[in-house]
């Protein structure tokens, strides 16, 4: 697999071409994507069509060098269409021709590893898998919700909320009848996989705009369209 985090992409290019590549990749703009021996060629429609390049380094498994045809000042960083096509590597590099293997969905897992851990311990644990309420209604968007429950399920109000205390290892009520234990509960590998790319995107949001109330609709979460391509990947 390609060694690339979203960091990773934010170090090569300055805020403006990182906020500018980030609107390209939403709005799906980047096409016919070819892997060669140690290069990854794209094309990303933006004013007219330019075509990207970006050479790997085998061995390191990371890319090296990067070409545009676009004419925007690279002093000190990438431009927006790299950023773009960087962007579309990071989130599909699972399927480019490079003969790496680990998959999206152990890479989200392992961001949890940390306070969510398969151990000896965890066997005594119940295993909670939540369950995606998703609303497709509008075209640009996708509105996803969870439930959490045993015998009956319950809407989690707060995502980001729910999240936080994931990672603190806190418990959290959910009704007058069920409560999320850490002792006593664990989330299964496919719910820590949603929740992963959950906390990708807000984590994403606030750093670009300092804040996620835009984003977060009652018990609803409002996910761009490459976001819920990936969920849906992992839902299916």
């Amino acid at each position: 697999m390609i060694k690339l985090s979203l960091n990773d992409i934010r170090n090569l290019a300055d805020s403006s071409a990182f906020r500018e590549g980030l609107k390209l990749h939403q709005k799906q703009l980047i096409q016919n994507i070819s892997t060669f021996s140690q290069s990854i060629v794209g094309y990303v429609f933006d004013v007219k069509t330019y075509e990207v390049s970006i050479q790997i380094d085998l061995v390191e498994k990371s890319p090296t060098d990067f070409h545009c045809d676009c004419s925007y000042d690279r002093t000190n960083t990438i431009c927006p269409h790299i950023t773009a096509l960087l962007l579309e590597i990071l989130y599909t590099k699972e399927k480019l021709d490079f003969s790496f293997n680990n998959t999206i969905t152990n890479n989200l897992i392992d961001r949890f590893t940390n306070v969510l851990i398969y151990s000896e311990e965890s066997l005594d644990k119940q295993f909670i898998t939540l369950v995606p309420v998703v609303d497709i209604s509008e075209s640009d968007n996708m509105l996803i919700s969870f439930k959490i429950g045993t015998s009956q399920q319950y809407i989690i109000k707060d995502i980001y909320r729910f999240i936080k205390a994931l990672k603190n290892n806190e418990s959290l009520f959910f009704g007058k009848n069920y409560h999320y234990d850490p002792e006593l509960h664990q989330l299964d590998e496919l719910s820590m996989a949603l929740i992963g790319i959950i906390d990708e995107f807000l984590s994403l949001a606030k750093s670009m705009t300092g804040f996620i109330d835009e984003y977060l609709i009652q018990s609803q979460l409002k996910l761009p369209y490459p976001y819920w391509i990936r969920l849906m990947d992992i839902i299916k």
